[in-house]
């Protein structure tokens, strides 16, 4: 018998999907941050799997955390 409810790897990959259609109503020059933001999102699927998250919400957090980290190190290096 399949698996009837979906990992939160395929429900990562149906979200990107989603965001991905927003591409060909997008700028040129936005696209590449948007496909940034999709990779963010997918790092940290195996601890919201394991933490039982929304995955929607997740996938927010994932991009949040690394979007953080990113401000992080820019301040760090500016010191």
């Amino acid at each position: 018998m399949g698996r009837s409810t979906p990992t939160v790897r395929q429900y990562f990959n149906s979200i990107s999907a989603v965001y991905g259609k927003m591409e060909s109503m997008m700028r040129s020059e936005d696209i590449p941050y948007l496909h940034e933001l999709i990779k963010m999102g997918k790092l940290h699927s195996p601890e919201v799997s394991t933490a039982g998250m929304n995955p929607e919400i997740g996938f927010i957090v994932s991009i949040l955390i690394e979007i953080m980290k990113d401000v992080d190190k820019i301040l760090n290096d500016l010191k």
